[in-house]
């Protein structure tokens, strides 16, 4: 998902794509593209987000930034803009982390997935291709091709509109949901899940938000704006119970977008009722000892 924010916001629309040794290199899952051959950039796109393509991936990062490695550069930029505050480690834009990843591969929290699934979804183009359940095109390879969305949820889960699945060795099942429904988006992320129970898991966090109240969300933690806006409407993923809200609703909003001030403000509440039971406490006792007097 970030490999694909950082394509759109960096190289211009409608750029022919070289596949390289190395991108014809990269193991499956591919498109198959082979060195020398040139490809749409919004094939590769569509390869790299509805199928997770590692080939379009690499394709993709080395036009934009000349090289992998140099790719690393954007990914961090998009990090930084989106405001992912769980330490991300960017360094493959294919998202993988064995011998044929760069550096090692990524580390990102479930929270950081769905800071980015919004803004990607906020994304015109991303948004679009990520909800395509078939995408037909004639190739770089002269070949016609058919995709296959490898997100089964948009055929079943009423609603659905992406966003991304993955799988690696060391991270197991992944899956990062989406659906809308009446105008309120909710967004699902499932890490480190069994084989066949990432899509169970991420319909019961979608089911958990839509039957979650508007007005029983929670007003702390919220996620950071989308880049270039000043609200949003899907706030927190569905493992939280938070779904879709306007951030300025709440007076607390801009202590709520910083997660230390926000829990110092939560223990300073909490304080401040310990407080109030105390002096009521006290004043309670005061009141009974003249009666005890009396009846003595």
């Amino acid at each position: 998902m970030i490999t694909a924010l950082a394509i759109v916001h960096n190289l211009p629309p409608a750029t022919p794509i070289p596949i390289s040794l190395r991108a014809q290199g990269m193991p499956a899952r591919n498109i198959n593209a082979k060195e020398g051959q040139v490809w749409s950039d919004n094939d590769l796109l569509h390869a790299l987000l509805m199928s997770s393509a590692n080939d379009a991936a690499v394709a993709l990062a080395e036009k934009t930034a000349g090289s992998v490695e140099a790719f690393q550069g954007l990914l961090a930029d998009e990090a930084f803009k989106m405001q992912l505050a769980d330490h991300p480690v960017l360094q493959d834009p294919a998202g993988l982390d064995d011998e044929f990843s760069v550096g090692g591969g990524n580390l990102l929290s479930a929270r950081d997935l769905a800071i980015a699934a919004r803004a990607l979804l906020h994304d015109p183009t991303l948004s679009a291709i990520v909800s395509t359940k078939v995408y037909a095109f004639h190739g770089g390879d002269g070949i016609d091709h058919k995709l296959g969305n490898h997100n089964r949820m948009l055929w079943d889960y009423a609603g659905a509109i992406g966003v991304k699945t993955g799988y690696t060795a060391r991270s197991q099942e992944c899956r990062v949901a989406a659906a809308r429904r009446d105008g309120r988006t909710v967004i699902a992320v499932v890490v480190g899940a069994l084989p066949g129970q990432d899509t169970p898991f991420a319909a019961h966090l979608l089911d958990v938000g839509f039957t979650t109240p508007v007005r029983a969300e929670p007003t702390v933690d919220r996620l950071p704006p989308i880049p270039g806006t000043t609200t949003q409407k899907v706030v927190r993923p569905a493992a939280a119970k938070t779904t879709a809200v306007d951030v300025d609703r709440s007076p607390l909003s801009s202590l709520a977008r910083s997660r230390p001030l926000a829990i110092a403000l939560l223990v300073l509440t909490v304080l401040g009722l310990l407080r109030v039971r105390a002096i009521r406490r006290i004043s309670r006792q005061r009141r009974l000892r003249p009666s005890a007097s009396r009846r003595r």
